[in-house]
């Protein structure tokens, strides 16, 4: 019998490669579970482009979570119903599909999971700045065009003399 769950996990849907991104999971007791001493959210990074996720938990901790595997956090026991929070921020992500686990649970001599929800996020890669060489040759483009323009004008105002 499950005496957690998850009430909230969110990941970014618009995220750029480069970007800092956050997202949260919160997690309640549904009932109050006989010999627990503690209230454990898991993140686990269950696959994407990188081989160890990094991520800041509640603005300060610095965690690095190898592919395939997780990172715990204890809370002190909440009352039923009290909602835990877990604030993550990920620095500078990649580009690439990330799958990631939010799991809820306990640990008193081991890991004892009651409740999970995995997710996908995409990260798009970030449009790449103009080089300087790329404004040059546009620059040089549109001085082109102008000038092909002032030249049709030109002949056509020599033709029309002509003709008159």
């Amino acid at each position: 019998m499950p005496y957690s769950e998850i009430l909230k996990f969110t990941l970014p849907d618009d995220a750029s490669s480069g970007q800092t991104i956050e997202f949260y999971v919160s997690a309640q007791l549904t009932s109050s579970p006989p010999e627990w001493s503690n209230f454990v959210i898991a993140i686990e990074y269950t696959d994407g482009p990188l081989d160890a996720l990094p991520v800041l938990l509640m603005g300060s901790d610095y965690w690095r979570i190898p592919k395939g595997s997780d990172a715990r956090w204890a809370f002190p026991l909440p009352a039923v119903g009290q909602e835990v929070t877990l604030f993550v921020r990920i620095p500078g992500i990649s580009a690439g599909v990330y799958t990631i686990t939010a799991k809820v649970g306990h640990i008193n001599e081991s890991w004892e999971e009651d409740a999970r929800q995995t997710k996908q996020m995409t990260i798009l890669q970030a449009p790449s700045e103009p080089t300087p060489s790329d404004t040059y040759a546009s620059m040089s483009s549109l001085i082109s065009s102008i000038m092909m323009l002032m030249l049709i004008f030109m002949l056509m105002t020599v033709m029309r003399t002509l003709l008159e």
